[in-house]
């Protein structure tokens, strides 16, 4: 017997109801996420990016979706950022645009310090997200998604089929969230912190290291040079987030610097006071604007050779 879970409304619920399976005994594995993702703006400028020439494109989570505001930069592109796509689908999503034959200058690949340690096809909350790349971009399908392959061809063929307009800065997107923090997120800071310090687990890691070197070297054989953004986060999130964590992560990163050429715009130390967020992790449009000037002045000495 498999459950298959959805809701109509808060999608926590979800992670609520197969914690109480669990309880009861239920197999982890015989608990389906029945979720499929559905952001139309991602979707709506995916193949906005399929179709016109650009300049650039970033991915990343949700800290590039809305920490990145592209009129500050002084190139034509698209936000292709989304919350929860980790590396993996940040790879195929730039391997789409240039399977379409588009010539970038540059990649924006947006990272954090646990990037390296997050998969979203290991997360129950996670894997309906996923499931939105499956349907829209070329390339294998996960066989270790049941419920994807329980999805009837006419529900597939549809999915693509829609059509969504394009806002390459996802400006009428960020209008749909609050501009402030609230007093509430300061009293869950710590439960906060264990969001955004994943533990590595080995296989994870080599995992999402390979991914990184495959999408750098994507980037290299067209051309167009791949720059690793680090957004900051809340005073009070950077002033705890473990030292070691963020070493080993810039680590990583410097050794691709050396190795493959990757260049990198490193603000988790950029301070943005509280102002510049909604929430302790999300910046809001005013710290967008900010981050997003401090990339532009980064990206200009890395396009004239002094990365």
């Amino acid at each position: 017997v498999y459950w298959i879970l959805t809701t109509a409304g808060a999608y926590d619920n979800l992670g609520t109801i197969a914690r109480l399976l669990l309880a009861r005994g239920i197999r982890r594995d015989h608990i389906l996420n029945g979720h499929v993702g559905d952001a139309t703006h991602f979707q709506g400028n995916l193949r906005y990016a399929e179709r016109e020439n650009m300049d650039y494109i970033a991915t990343g989570i949700s800290y590039m979706e809305f920490g990145l505001d592209i009129k500050q930069i002084p190139y034509r592109g698209v936000n292709l950022a989304v919350s929860s796509q980790d590396l993996y689908y940040g790879y195929r999503i730039a391997a789409d645009i240039f399977a379409h034959g588009k010539k970038l200058r540059f990649c924006l690949i947006g990272v954090t310090p646990y990037s390296l340690g997050y998969q979203m096809h290991r997360s129950f909350m996670t894997i309906g997200a996923s499931r939105q790349y499956e349907l829209l971009l070329p390339g294998e399908v996960r066989e270790d998604d049941l419920f994807f392959q329980l999805l009837s061809d006419a529900y597939k063929a549809q999915y693509v089929r829609r059509s969504f307009p394009a806002d390459p800065n996802y400006d009428r997107f960020k209008t749909m969230v609050p501009h402030n923090i609230s007093l509430k997120d300061f009293f869950h800071v710590e439960n906060m912190l264990q969001d955004v310090v994943v533990k590595l687990r080995q296989d994870a890691f080599a995992s999402n290291l390979k991914t990184m070197k495959a999408y750098v070297r994507l980037c290299n054989e067209h051309h167009a040079k791949p720059i690793a953004v680090v957004l900051p986060l809340s005073p009070i999130i950077h002033d705890r987030y473990p030292g070691k964590e963020l070493a080993d992560f810039r680590a990583v990163l410097t050794s691709l610097q050396d190795e493959m050429g990757l260049s990198i715009i490193d603000l988790f130390d950029l301070r943005v006071d509280y102002d510049g967020f909604y929430d302790l992790v999300h910046m809001n449009p005013h710290g967008a604007a900010l981050a997003s000037r401090a990339v532009a002045k980064r990206l200009d000495s890395i396009l004239h050779g002094h990365s």
